[in-house]
C-alpha cells in the first residue's frame, strides 16, 4: 500500500492505492474542503485556512499510518507556491504532525497530473488538452504521445474567482485570462494541434468531476463512473442555467453536488465553458484521476527501480 497526499487551494485529498501492471488501483479515497487560499493576503494564508487545513491533514497521517501505508509522498502547489508564510506552514505541518510536504513547481505538477489523468483514459489518446480547474489556478497541459509539449499555469483559480465579488468582475477576469491564453498558445504555434478535432479535450479536478455528478445524479460520488464520462457544450451550459437560478445552499442540496463547493461552481464552470469555446471544442471527457494517481505512479516506478 502507497500513499498520496495532494495539499491543494481548496481541496486537501488523500489517496491509497496499488499501482498493478502501469494501472492505480485506489483502496481508500479521503477528501476535505479546507480552503487553503481562502482570505489569502499579502501577509500570506489566513490563520483560519491554516488550522482548518492542518486539522485535516493530521487526520490523513493518522488514516495512511493504521492502513499500513509503506510509502507516502505529500505535495504542496499554487496556494503554497505563491503564499509568503508557505515555507512556515510546512514546516508546522512537519513538527506537530510528523508529515513532510513537497512544494512542487507547476512543471512537476503539469507532468504528475498528465500522467494520472492519462492513466484513466481507455484508450488512451494520441493528443489531449488537459484542463486541471483548482482553486488557486488553472493549469492547461498539452500531451503528445504520452509527452508534456505545452503546459501553462493561470490564475484562474476557483476561490480567487469567488472572492472577487460581484459577477461582473470576475467574468471580465476570465475572459481577459482566457485572451491571454490563447494569445499563447498562438505565440507558441500550437494552435492547430490544441484545436484540431482528433486532439481530446479532457477535464479532471473538482469543477468537472462535480459536473459529470451532477449530470449522473450521484448519490454516492464513485469515480468509476466518471472516468470516460463525455458531456457536450449543451449539457454543460444547461446545467449552469439550472445552478445560476439557485443560491449557494440549493446548490449544495442538489444530487452529486459536494459540500462546500456551492459558491465554486459557477465560477468553475465559466472558466471551463470560456476555455471549451476558445479551443473550439465541442465535448469533454472527464477524469476524476489526475495529480494524486501520478504521484502514486510516480512512487511505484521509483520502488521498482532500486
Amino acid at each position: 500500500m502507497i500513499a498520496a497526499i495532494d495539499v491543494g487551494s481548496n481541496t486537501v485529498r488523500m489517496l491509497l492505492g496499488e499501482v498493478d501492471d502501469g494501472k492505480v488501483v485506489p483502496h481508500r479515497y479521503e477528501r476535505e474542503i479546507t480552503r487553503l487560499k481562502g482570505g489569502q493576503t499579502g501577509e500570506g494564508l489566513a490563520p483560519e485556512a491554516m488550522e482548518r487545513t492542518f486539522s485535516a491533514l493530521k487526520r490523513f497521517a493518522v488514516i495512511a499510518s493504521e492502513e499500513g501505508a509503506a510509502r507516502l509522498r505529500a505535495v504542496g502547489t499554487e496556494a503554497l507556491r505563491t503564499a509568503s508564510n508557505g515555507a512556515e506552514f510546512v514546516d508546522m505541518v512537519r513538527r506537530e504532525a510528523d508529515l513532510e510536504i513537497e512544494i512542487i513547481d507547476g512543471l512537476e505538477e503539469a507532468g504528475l497530473s498528465a500522467a494520472g489523468v492519462l492513466s484513466a483514459l481507455d484508450p488512451v489518446p494520441k493528443n489531449a488538452i488537459i484542463i486541471d480547474i483548482g482553486g488557486g489556478s488553472t493549469e492547461i497541459i498539452l500531451v503528445c504521445q504520452g509527452n508534456v509539449a505545452f503546459r501553462h499555469s493561470c490564475p484562474l483559480g476557483v476561490v480567487q474567482i469567488a472572492e472577487m465579488g460581484s459577477n461582473r468582475n470576475w467574468q471580465a477576469f476570465i475572459t481577459d485570462q482566457t485572451s491571454r491564453i490563447g494569445q499563447l498558445i498562438q505565440q507558441k504555434q500550437i494552435a492547430d494541434i490544441v484545436k484540431d478535432s482528433e486532439t481530446l479535450f479532457v477535464g479532471n479536478a473538482g469543477t468537472v468531476t462535480t459536473l459529470a455528478a451532477i449530470d449522473l445524479e450521484m448519490a454516492t460520488y464513485d469515480w468509476r463512473r466518471v472516468n470516460n464520462y463525455v458531456m457536450s457544450r449543451e449539457m454543460i451550459e444547461e446545467i449552469m442555467l439550472n445552478l445560476q437560478r439557485l443560491s449557494t445552499v440549493e446548490r449544495e442540496n442538489i444530487m452529486g453536488m459536494e459540500k462546500g463547493r456551492g459558491d465554486l461552481i459557477i465560477p468553475g464552470i465559466s472558466v471551463l465553458q470560456a476555455m471549451m469555446k476558445m479551443m473550439d471544442k465541442e465535448s469533454l471527457v472527464i477524469s476524476d484521476f489526475g495529480l494524486l494517481e501520478g504521484v502514486l505512479l510516480q512512487l511505484a516506478s521509483t520502488a521498482a527501480m532500486r
